[in-house]
């Protein structure tokens, strides 16, 4: 009767939790592309977020010289080049807020 008791109470909690973590990461995933969709850029949506991401590793890496890994992927994620800053603004406010507000830049 034990065993079942705790099986069910660990079943519960795994039910209560893991919507709670798929909703955030869907959230800032949905706040994204509704930035870039505001700005006018479009693309497949997991390049986009894959490049936003790449953005948030390398933000306050120091100076770039030439083309940075950022603006690579961000390029290859058809953000035009015109756009590379709102695109970094826009993946810093939805995946890494605490790095784009040590830079000055939230």
């Amino acid at each position: 009767m034990k065993r079942s008791a705790v099986c069910m109470f660990a079943a519960l909690l795994a039910i209560a939790l893991v919507p709670t973590a798929v909703a955030h990461g869907y959230s800032a995933d949905n706040q994204f592309l509704s930035a870039v969709a505001a700005l006018g850029i479009t693309g497949a949506p997991d390049q986009l977020i894959a490049a936003a991401h790449t953005v948030c590793d390398n933000i306050g890496g120091g100076p770039w010289l030439g083309m940075s890994p950022q603006m690579a992927q961000s390029l290859s994620a058809g953000v035009p080049y015109g756009m590379l800053t709102q695109f970094f603004v826009a993946a810093g406010r939805a995946y890494c807020p605490d790095k784009l507000h040590s830079m000055g830049m939230s």
